[in-house]
């Protein structure tokens, strides 16, 4: 919408108002698979998202639902001009149809399609599993279900045909299919196998000592049941020896991303693992420049990588750089004795970062003109 801003004890008149008209009318047609109509049919409409979808498009009023007469035939009335979807569901559930691209003004003929049914058995080792999440994706999204069976039975109902991938996850284990499920019935059964667990230790890539309070997260960021478990602190967080262990992890190829356990989402380091069934994978000491703790810090200096060094691109005046005569013609060698080579250019550039160092955090820095320097950080 247009923007009208007011000065200071400004009168504006003048202003015209638009008001969109509510007077598209969608009209059709409901028939069965057997060509006959289709009465008491639910029909919805709803804007025709498409490829480009903008939420901006999203009409939250809508249109309400609308029953097919006895002769299946239906009209929704009271829509703003443009293109729609148009849903049907059939009697009980038992069918579905839907058309897309239609235009208000248009008169339609929707013919339904018997849903399906899915069902089957998630054993290990030929025992039932009683208790497991479910879930399938499949035409129309995601359908999960919480299933307690003493015979590892489940059944999914209304299924829109068309292929769907489940996979199944319990305290045993997981496992993984696919099915396509037509009108009647089908059956997908799926034997659990064991799940593999991935450990590591994080330790400073500047002292090499352990870091603890540092979350793992399987699939990194992408994954919102990982970041799901960061928020509500049920992640896998690094223990005071800096060794985290994570037990529910899927057969196959797959990475785990390190954050900081105190807020934000800052990524430390990024391992990628491959696993089979029940391994236990050790990652092995991960570097990682340690999250900060306390007030942020600056030794109020800004380096980056050149050849292996820091070459120092600007120093704040009266800062701790400042004041122990660092200049912009400085490089920096070494970090506490450690060369910048063997550290990691990127890394040791993070570990000088205003921001990612804490208040009074100290450092010693050997310039490539001989002279070793000693920086304490100051409140950023």
């Amino acid at each position: 919408p247009p923007t009208v801003e007011l000065a200071k004890a400004e009168q504006k008149t003048g202003i015209k108002l638009t008001v969109e008209a509510r007077d598209g009318v969608i009209r059709g047609n409901v028939v069965g698979a057997d060509g006959h109509a289709a009465p008491d049919a639910w029909v919805s409409v709803h804007v025709d998202r498409g490829k480009d979808f903008d939420f901006e498009d999203f009409d939250p009023e809508g249109a309400k639902p609308v029953l097919t007469n006895a002769d299946g035939k239906f009209v929704v009335d009271h829509l703003k001009r443009g293109t729609y979807k148009v849903v049907v569901d059939g009697p009980r559930g038992s069918s579905r149809g839907e058309k897309s691209g239609v235009k208000t003004g248009d008169t339609v003929t929707i013919e339904l399609t018997t849903l399906g049914t899915l069902s089957g058995h998630v054993t290990q080792r030929g025992a039932p599993a009683t208790v497991y999440d479910l879930a399938c994706k499949g035409p129309v999204g995601m359908i999960d279900r919480r299933i307690t069976a003493a015979d590892g039975s489940y059944t999914l109902e209304h299924l829109a045909p068309g292929s769907y991938a489940c996979s199944v996850e319990a305290d045993q284990g997981t496992a993984r299919g696919s099915v396509d499920v037509a009108s009647g019935s089908a059956s997908l059964d799926l034997s659990l196998v064991p799940w593999a667990q991935v450990t590591g230790t994080v330790v400073s890539v500047l002292s090499g000592q352990p870091v603890a309070g540092v979350v793992a997260i399987v699939g990194g960021f992408e994954n919102g049941r990982g970041m799901a478990d960061v928020l509500a602190g049920k992640a896998p967080t690094t223990d005071a020896t800096g060794r985290f262990r994570i037990d529910h992890i899927a057969a196959g190829s797959g990475s785990i991303s390190l954050v900081p356990a105190t807020g934000g989402f800052d990524q430390l380091a990024k391992k990628d693992f491959t696993a089979s069934e029940g391994q236990l994978v050790d990652l092995g000491a991960i570097k990682v420049v340690p999250p900060r703790n306390g007030d942020a810090g600056t030794f109020g200096l800004v380096a980056v990588p050149k050849d292996g060094k820091l070459a120092v691109m600007s120093v704040a005046p009266g800062g701790p750089a400042d004041k122990a005569g660092i200049t912009t013609a400085d490089v920096i060698t070494q970090l506490d004795g450690h060369d910048v080579g063997g550290i990691g250019a990127e890394p040791a550039a993070a570990l000088l970062s205003s921001g990612r160092i804490a208040a009074g955090a100290q450092v010693t820095l050997t310039l490539e003109r001989g002279a070793t320097v000693p920086l304490t950080a100051a409140k950023w």
